[in-house]
């Protein structure tokens, strides 16, 4: 008997002939990487000339060794492009079954469709999607033009491969284009009246069961792939990943990436791209698979070299590294902004983080001084390595005011000011706050040489870099304009960063001659509920709240607590969400966590083995600060003390990116009065409930 998954997807003949093709794949990778060191590409008559490079071989490893992510049914006559074939991490042929990487460009054809501008897109007639747990396909969704339905195209495509074809003697022609109206159903001309027929023996519907409901019989119609603008591709599919429990860490997601994601995801590596995406609308899933596209081989472009994806925290590092190691990206690097900082700078430890902010700390003056003060301490003979480090010679003179950079500082009041307070390297280096100052001063004295720069720079939460880490981070690309940066303008927590994505490309440079550039908006959410997404939007301006969410949930609850109740209130409600969620993720956000630790902490509760965690040995629960859960999604999120969160030119930026965590259930607790906004849309209840 065939395993039975948990949520009930359909189990058939059908499935479990694509779970034996997907074990087959999965064995010939292995014996590819057990047998050679190198892939041997050889010229031949196939399409995989037109994604792969003859020239050499190319090194395998063990981590692409994952599942398919879906198959492609085509009828056009097309000798170098089988009518069947598959989508997975690495090109493979073997016996008839074919293949191609999702880096490729054929690979449109599967995550794009008919849009695709691949020459057989007008003939495609359906796109199977998987559903993989693990290594294991566990279920699948058919999607069909209209031209496929009435029949299963994907039983031509394996009788066609089990058999040596007869030679064409036709093109065929693309299929008529029905216009419908959202939500028609599609009839494919000469079918009206007829009922769709039953699928051959030994095959299982066109669309299986995902995600619990009853499985289609074999006279179900499949869902038409042409829909609606804004529809879902592989909706079902989407739904039973977007419905698992978080576990800290970002899954590779091939199968299920949707067309205007892989629009993002695919850009051309040498246009800039920035991306305004609202809340859970999959701007880290297209950061990260972007990492791993540019530096792919099958790209049509091949690999651009070394790429930096960085991110706003260490946590959130952690929490993208398993798509970058999942697929095997070998020329990522996963870096906090933090952590690059410092790095750059030559620090052995990482500053210790610091709430404290001024404008002068990541002002674009800073990196004008250390330009010039570099070349009059070194004409002076100040900079010798051999006598102290050339770092803590410039820090100390710019910071103790040395009279050979007398006149350079004090033509700067504020600044000779704002030196004076750092005081000296000895300080700087022990406050994240002067990350940037000190990095930049380093990058003054040893410019970075082309081997140790980048080819390509993406940077998530893009929002929050300020001026002083833009001039860093653009230092360390071979070409300043081979960007890929994302973020949401709402979600500011800084005063002193770009108040627009205008006004940050105009900056970097990045416009065209008339001072214009095109930001891609994302505005569907995935992961956060449209009830979340009501209850946060308050705190933003109403013509940009967007609620644009495919799930659904129950409203945010609001519990109000006498002060000295409220750390007790808050152990009792993260510890009633996690058990709701006992196999995903539950955290506390607030601008206190030393006192909610401390109250855990007498409650018995003792620290966890995952940073940040506590646990009473049932449940285990985070306590972060904001600025820490970035970039970061939990099941339940209790958010404490929202008047506490402080505002940003007017906005709620850091309260409105805490509120947009939870996946699944929010509750704000508070002694203090909410902020006005937030006083509605919301289940109020009191401590006793």
């Amino acid at each position: 008997m065939s395993e039975q998954p948990a949520h009930g997807v359909f189990d058939g003949p059908a499935l479990e002939y694509e779970r034996a093709v997907n074990e087959r794949y999965q064995r010939a990778l292995r014996d590819m990487i057990d047998s050679y060191a190198h892939i041997v590409r050889s010229g031949s008559t196939t399409r995989n000339q037109q994604w792969t490079d003859p020239g050499g071989p190319t090194p395998i490893p063990a981590a692409i060794v994952g599942p398919l992510a879906g198959r492609v049914a085509h009828g056009a006559d097309d000798d170098m492009l089988p009518t069947g074939f598959y989508v997975g991490p690495w090109h493979r042929e073997w016996d008839q079954v074919f293949v191609v990487s999702w880096a490729a460009p054929v690979a449109s054809l599967f995550y794009v469709g008919r849009e695709s501008g691949d020459p057989v897109a007008g003939e495609v007639t359906a796109r199977r999607t998987f559903v993989t747990e693990r290594s294991k396909i566990i279920g699948f969704v058919d999607e069909l033009e209209p031209a496929g339905i009435g029949h299963d195209p994907f039983a031509e495509a394996n009788q066609r491969r089990l058999v040596v074809p007869p030679a064409p003697t036709t093109v065929s022609r693309p299929p008529q284009v029905i216009k419908r109206l959202p939500g028609e159903e599609v009839v494919p001309p000469g079918t009206e009246g007829h009922a769709e027929p039953t699928l051959s023996p030994g095959r299982g519907p066109a669309d299986p069961l995902l995600s619990g409901s009853p499985p289609l019989s074999s006279g179900s119609k499949a869902r038409p792939a042409s829909r609606p603008s804004g529809a879902l591709r592989a909706e079902k599919a989407l739904r039973v990943i977007l419905e698992r429990p978080q576990t800290g860490e970002l899954a590779p997601l091939l199968a299920t990436l949707q067309p205007e994601q892989y629009k993002l995801v695919t850009w051309p590596d040498t246009v800039p791209l920035v991306v305004q995406g609202h809340p859970g609308t999959g701007k880290t899933v297209i950061a990260t698979h972007r990492a791993v596209y540019l530096t792919h081989q099958d790209r049509d472009e091949g690999p651009v070299g070394r790429v930096a994806l960085v991110g706003p925290t260490d946590r959130h590092a952690e929490h993208v590294r398993k798509v970058i190691r999942d697929l095997d990206a070998r020329n990522v690097r996963v870096l906090s902004l933090p952590h690059f900082l410092s790095e750059l700078a030559g620090l052995r430890t990482q500053p210790a983080p610091t709430n404290e902010q001024r404008r002068l700390d990541t002002d674009w003056s800073l990196g004008r001084l250390v330009d010039r003060a570099v070349p009059i301490l070194r004409e002076a003979g100040r900079l010798q390595p051999r006598r102290s480090s050339p770092l803590r010679v410039l820090v100390d003179a710019l910071t103790k005011h040395d009279p050979l950079l007398t006149q350079l500082i004090e033509a700067n009041q504020e600044l000779s000011e704002w030196l004076a307070q750092v005081g000296s390297f000895e300080r700087a280096s022990t406050s994240e706050r002067f990350l940037p100052f000190l990095a930049a001063a380093q990058i003054a004295l040893t410019p970075l040489a082309p081997a140790t720069q980048f080819d390509h720079l993406i940077v998530d939460e893009a929002q929050d870099v300020r001026p002083l880490e833009w001039r860093i981070l653009t230092a360390t690309l071979r070409h300043p304009e081979r960007v890929s940066l994302l973020g949401d303008i709402n979600q500011r927590r800084s005063d002193w960063s770009p108040l627009s994505w205008l006004q940050l490309v105009t900056d970097l440079g990045l416009t065209d001659e008339q001072g214009r550039f095109e930001t891609q908006v994302l505005d569907t959410g995935f992961r956060t509920t449209r009830e979340v997404l009501r209850f946060a939007n308050q705190l933003l301006p109403k013509s940009e709240r967007v609620d644009r969410a495919i799930r659904t949930g129950q409203p945010p609850t609001v519990l109000q607590a006498a002060p000295g109740e409220l750390a007790g209130a808050v152990v009792r409600e993260s510890r009633a969400l996690s058990a709701r969620y006992p196999e995903g993720l539950v955290a506390v956000i607030t601008m206190a966590p030393t006192m909610i630790s401390d109250r855990f902490r007498k409650l018995g509760w003792k620290r966890s083995a995952i940073r940040d965690a506590w646990t009473d040995s049932e449940r285990t629960v985070l306590v972060l600060h904001p600025a820490s859960a970035r970039g970061l999604e939990f099941d339940g999120v209790v958010v404490v003390e929202p008047a506490d969160f402080p505002p940003n030119v007017g906005r709620l930026g850091l309260l409105f990116t805490s509120l947009t965590r939870a996946v699944q259930e929010l509750v704000v607790l508070h002694s203090r009065p909410l902020p006005k906004d937030l006083r509605s849309r919301s289940r109020q209840r009191g401590t006793s409930s």
